[in-house]
């Protein structure tokens, strides 16, 4: 059995955590901030919406939908279909609106991974001032286009991206997803990127919506310059704050929802693809990352059952159920996360330490491809 003096020592840094975290998801209430309606700006730029798509037969509808009911007036919607092998050109081909062009699109050169090279493709075939990239999984509000128009330009933003509403339905989906919508909003102390805003370690973007002036993306080399990263959003708003661009990241859950996953396997796969990238590929950071996750989930119960220290272990749960409550509330997430954080964050753990396993034996897969490089080659 441990020392009582090191339990007590080991569970006060747990404490400590569950309070910072629980500190940091109120005050990102007020910089995590949801674009305010204001008078739209005179100028109505051309926007490019450019949705890349592999097999994505069962969203791809969806999101085209809710793009060709927007009430912006001049809208471009392209889509670049990324060699899928199921219904969704045979979805595209029927589709009959002047403002959609879809191109059927090649295999992603070396270096290169699939995403990247249909955004930059939709980029180099877009017409507009603003672009807009979307992930065919994504649905948006009538009013989305023009709230994000505004407030590029009432805020004299270079670029934004921000939290969707993200739609869980299976209890596959329920124990795995709201995990990264918590990290977001309860781990990253977005407060600080307000005093050191070329943090890169500070940076945030969502893949499922990121808005670019045309002459910033081009500037950053776009999608070009993160051809070979797994987050790719993550990089790119790292690139934005690394140059100094303009770069706001928002609560977008009133305006964009997304159903990422559509049960756990289909979640397991998407999430051990990604979260080894998340620590920059660093296997002593990521490994530290996930055992101490380990460790502040479980440490509390621990007390509980050895039958010490029950008020601070009830408070430390307490807190952490806080923080959740707050994700649920706000973030537009399934209330059940309150109850099942503990198993939420368990879940997560094992995948986060699987996908550094499956990473370096490069194992890795998604969609029919496997993922073999997170850096492109030199040029």
């Amino acid at each position: 059995m441990p020392d009582l003096g090191d339990i007590v020592v080991h569970f006060q840094r747990v404490h400590i955590f569950a309070l910072a975290i629980g500190i940091i998801a109120l005050l990102n209430l007020f910089t995590i901030r949801r674009p305010t309606p204001k008078l739209l700006s005179r100028e109505k730029p051309l926007v490019s919406v450019l949705v890349p798509a592999r097999n994505e037969e069962h969203n791809i509808q969806k999101c085209l939908r809710s793009l060709f009911v927007q009430d912006y007036p001049r809208l471009e919607i392209l889509v670049w279909d990324d060699c899928s092998t199921d219904r969704t050109r045979e979805i595209l081909t029927a589709i009959q609106d002047e403002r959609f062009r879809w191109t059927k699109g090649t295999p992603p050169p070396p270096g290169w991974l699939g995403k990247s090279w249909a955004c930059y493709n939709l980029a180099q075939k877009a017409r507009g001032e603003i672009l807009i990239f979307t992930d065919a999984d994504t649905w948006h509000e009538p009013s989305s286009l023009s709230r994000l128009v505004e407030v590029m330009y009432h805020e004299h933003l270079d670029a934004l991206s921000g939290v969707a509403r993200e739609v869980t339905v299976t209890w596959g989906e329920k124990l795995t997803v709201p995990f990264m919508v918590w990290s977001v909003a309860a781990l990253y102390p977005h407060l600080l990127s307000f005093f050191f805003p070329r943090s890169r370690a500070l940076a945030v973007g969502n893949g499922q919506l990121m808005a670019f002036r045309r002459s910033t993306y081009w500037a950053i080399d776009g999608h070009q310059g993160v051809r070979g990263k797994v987050i790719e959003d993550m990089e790119l708003a790292r690139t934005l704050r690394l140059r100094g661009y303009r770069y706001r990241f928002y609560n977008l859950t009133d305006l964009l929802s997304c159903r990422m996953y559509h049960n756990f396997r289909e979640a397991f796969q998407g999430m051990v693809k990604s979260y080894f990238w998340v620590f920059g590929g660093n296997i002593i950071f990521s490994s530290f990352v996930w055992g101490w996750l380990l460790f502040y989930t479980l440490y509390p119960y621990y007390l509980l059952l050895s039958h010490r220290h029950h008020s601070l272990a009830l408070l430390t749960i307490g807190v952490n159920a806080f923080s959740w409550g707050i994700v649920a509330l706000f973030y537009r997430v399934t209330p059940w996360v309150v109850l099942f954080n503990p198993a939420i964050l368990l879940i997560n753990v094992f995948i986060g330490w699987t996908s550094t396993v499956l990473t370096r034996m490069k194992r890795v897969t998604w969609k029919g491809r496997r993922i073999l490089t997170a850096s492109p080659p030199p040029r």
